[in-house]
C-alpha cells in the first residue's frame, strides 16, 4: 500500500515538469535604452545654477540686533543665509537674549531695558516671528530707534502666527493670517508661488522673479512685491492685488511675510539669494544719529579728554576710564584737537572757550542764569549742563558746571545714566543742583 501512495505526486512531478519544458522561451533580455542628451537637459525655470552674489561696500563698525527674547518661533539655520550674508559684509551680530531663540526667558521689563540699551549702539534690528508681543515701552524704544536712522527687518510667516503686529502696526504695517497660493504656475506646489512684479527700489534691483514657500500677504504704506493674477489669498473670496513685502512710509522698517526663503536649500530658487543680499544691504545700509541720551556709543574711535585747569585733571581721568576699552585710544590733552572726538571740562566762568557749542543749541549763560529756548531758565549757581555737539562726523560732549565739585557730580551722572533723566532736548541736558 506504502508504494501507492508515492504514485500520484510521481506523476504530478512529471506533468509540471514537461509543461515547463514546452513553454520556456529563454530568460528576458530587455532591449538597450537609448540614453538622453543630458549635456542639453534644460532646468526647470525656477531653479538657477549657483552664482555669486555682490556684498557691496563692507560698512564700518556696524551692529545688527537680533531678536530672540520674544519666543521667536524659528530655529537659527532657518535664517542662516541672511546672517551670512550679514557677517560677510563685516557686521557684528548681537543677540537680544539667547542666540538660540527657544533658550530665551525674559520677563517684559527686563527685556524691554535690555532694548533701550542696545539700541543705542546698534545700526539694526530683526526679529523673525516673534510670539509675545511688543510692549509699549518696546514699541516706543524702536520708534525712536528709526527715528534716529536705525533700521528694522520684520519677518513674519503664516504658519508660525505670532505678535508680530504689536510692533508692525506702529509703522503701519499689518501681516495678514492668510496664505498666498497660484494653481496655475508655481513651484512644484501650489503654495509655491513665484514672483515677478517688483516696485522699483534697492530692494528690489536685480530680481526678475522670486519663489516664496509658504508666504501670508501684508498691508503697508509701500508695496514691494505684487503677485499676479493667478495669485490668491486663502481667506479671500474676491481677487485682489496682493503683496508679501513692503516698507513703512521712511523707508527704514522692511516686512516679509514669508520665512522659509531665507535658509537652505530655498535661497537657491530663482533670484531669492539676490533678494537676501538685497535685505543685507538694507540691514547695513543705514546712517545712525546719535543723540545725548546714546553715551557713550556716538563715540566710535579715538577721544580726547580736555581739561585746561589742574583741579578738573581727576575728573578728566574719570571720563578717560568711563570711555577706554582695547580698541579705543583716550587721551588726556589741555588743548582741542579738532581732527578727534573729544571731551571738554570746562567751568562757566570760561564759557567763551566753548561758546560755539553752546550756541549750535541756544545756550546762552551770563553771571546769573541759563536760558534756552527749550527750558525754563535756570539758575547758574549750582547748576549744571551736558550738551553734545556734532559736526563733520566730530562728537564733542561739553561738560559745564560753576566749580570742580560740580563738574565730578556731572561725571558720576554720565557712569550711572542719571544724566538722562533731566535732559530737554537730544542735544542738551540741564542739571539744577550738581552739589554731591
Amino acid at each position: 500500500m506504502g508504494w501507492r501512495l508515492l504514485v500520484v505526486p510521481v506523476v504530478a512531478a512529471v506533468v509540471f515538469g514537461v509543461e515547463v519544458l514546452l513553454s520556456f522561451r529563454g530568460r528576458y533580455a530587455p532591449p538597450p535604452v537609448p540614453r538622453p542628451p543630458l549635456e542639453g537637459l534644460a532646468l526647470p525655470s525656477y531653479v538657477v545654477p549657483p552664482q555669486e552674489v555682490g556684498r557691496g561696500p563692507l560698512p564700518e563698525g556696524k551692529v545688527v540686533l537680533v531678536d530672540t527674547a520674544h519666543a521667536n518661533r524659528y530655529d537659527p539655520q532657518e535664517i542662516e543665509v541672511l546672517l551670512r550674508h550679514l557677517t560677510e559684509r563685516g557686521v557684528r551680530l548681537e543677540y537680544l537674549g539667547h542666540p538660540t531663540p527657544r533658550g530665551t526667558f525674559l520677563p517684559a521689563a527686563q527685556r524691554a531695558a535690555r532694548l533701550e540699551e542696545r539700541t543705542r549702539y546698534a545700526d539694526a534690528f530683526l526679529t523673525v516671528a516673534p510670539a509675545d508681543p511688543f510692549t509699549p515701552e518696546e514699541v516706543e524704544t524702536l520708534q525712536r530707534f528709526v527715528h534716529k536712522g536705525g533700521r528694522i527687518l520684520l519677518v513674519g510667516d503664516p504658519h508660525r502666527p505670532g505678535a508680530l503686529n504689536s510692533l508692525a502696526n506702529a509703522f503701519g504695517i499689518t501681516f495678514g493670517s492668510d496664505s498666498l497660493y497660484n494653481l496655475k504656475e508655481h513651484g512644484g506646489n501650489y503654495q509655491y508661488v513665484f514672483f515677478t512684479r517688483f516696485t522699483p527700489d534697492p530692494l528690489t534691483a536685480g530680481l526678475q522673479r522670486l519663489t516664496l514657500f509658504g508666504a501670508g500677504s501684508l498691508r503697508a504704506p509701500v508695496s514691494l512685491v505684487l503677485a499676479d493674477e493667478n495669485t490668491f489669498s486663502s481667506t479671500k473670496e474676491r481677487y485682489e492685488v496682493l503683496s508679501p513685502m513692503g516698507k513703512d512710509v521712511t523707508g527704514r522698517v522692511v516686512a516679509v511675510a514669508d520665512l522659509t526663503f531665507l535658509g537652505e536649500p530655498w535661497n537657491a530658487f530663482t533670484d531669492n539669494d539676490r533678494f537676501i543680499a538685497n535685505l543685507a544691504d538694507f540691514l547695513t545700509g543705514g546712517r545712525r544719529v546719535f543723540t545725548l541720551a546714546d553715551f557713550p556709543f556716538f563715540f566710535r574711535g579715538d577721544v580726547d579728554v580736555v581739561a585746561e585747569r589742574e583741579e578738573l585733571l581727576p575728573h578728566a581721568m574719570g571720563v578717560q576710564a568711563l570711555l577706554s576699552r582695547a580698541e579705543r585710544e583716550v587721551r588726556l590733552q589741555s588743548r582741542e584737537d579738532f581732527g578727534r572726538d573729544r571731551v571738554l571740562l570746562v567751568l562757566f566762568s570760561e564759557k567763551s572757550r566753548v561758546a560755539p557749542y553752546t550756541s549750535s543749541v541756544g545756550v546762552d549763560i551770563d553771571h546769573t542764569r541759563i536760558t534756552t529756548p527749550l527750558a525754563p531758565p535756570l539758575e547758574r549757581k549750582g547748576a549744571g549742563l551736558i550738551l553734545l555737539a556734532s559736526s563733520g562726523g566730530r562728537h564733542v560732549l561739553v561738560l559745564m558746571a560753576e566749580d570742580a565739585e560740580g563738574i565730578g557730580v556731572l561725571v558720576e551722572r554720565l557712569r550711572s545714566g542719571a544724566f538722562r533723566r533731566h535732559l530737554v532736548h537730544d542735544m542738551l541736558g540741564l542739571y539744577p543742583d550738581v552739589r554731591p
